[in-house]
């Protein structure tokens, strides 16, 4: 039986970032969106919530590829198709979105390069329970395990991150060899997130540095 309060909470969440979105491609002048769904059940979760509320949503299938025998070639695989959707979506005007989480763009050693991340303020135990699961890259899926499990892992980042605790109390509840993993993982994704852009700032004003019209 699904619990009515988590069922009025998860239309909540939906509310809000399929409003985010139709702004998003409203104020771009988009013809609609592009998931990149990754074959994940928060992927296919975010195509069916977009396309209740936008109606233009297509979706590109992402993820390993099955037939790349080595490492190298499956990321090549993956590159080349966020290229091919690259392309696509700005051929066809669409926004290109995928679902990473909050608990991927703060630990993952490579952020999705997409700028349209509806699920980025969701933590991966948040869509657990949106979607009945969540996908990690698998640095990050490692980096859960060796921290005791993914719920332990959201804890710790809500306790340092919402709860505004210090950083060492936070890290407490994490094995030792995990909590300089995790420190470390912080401090190299806090560029990806402060600089969308980097401009060397030469002028009065400057793009991306002073927000003008």
């Amino acid at each position: 039986m699904v619990d009515p309060a988590a069922q009025q909470d998860g239309r909540h969440v939906e509310a809000i970032i399929c409003g985010v979105v139709r702004s998003a491609v409203r104020d771009t002048g988009a013809a609609g969106v592009m998931v990149m769904e990754t074959g994940r059940r928060e992927g296919r979760l975010l195509h069916d919530w977009l396309t209740r509320t936008i109606g233009n949503v297509t979706r590109v299938i992402s993820g390993p590829d099955a037939n790349a025998e080595a490492a190298g070639d499956a990321q090549r695989a993956e590159e080349m198709r966020r290229a091919e959707a690259r392309l696509t979506a700005r051929e066809n005007r669409l926004l290109l979105a995928h679902p990473a989480c909050k608990t991927v763009l703060l630990l993952a050693a490579s952020a999705p390069p997409e700028r349209l991340l509806p699920f980025g303020d969701l933590y991966a135990t948040d869509l657990m329970g949106l979607a009945g699961g969540v996908t990690l890259p698998d640095d990050v899926n490692a980096l859960a395990d060796a921290a005791g499990g993914v719920e332990r892992l959201d804890a710790v980042l809500r306790a340092w991150l919402e709860e505004r605790r210090s950083p060492v109390d936070a890290l407490e509840a994490l094995p030792y060899p995990v909590r300089d993993t995790v420190a470390e993982r912080l401090r190299l994704n806090r560029a990806v997130r402060r600089w969308p852009r980097c401009v060397p700032k030469i002028g009065t004003r400057t793009l991306w540095i002073d927000m003008f019209e």
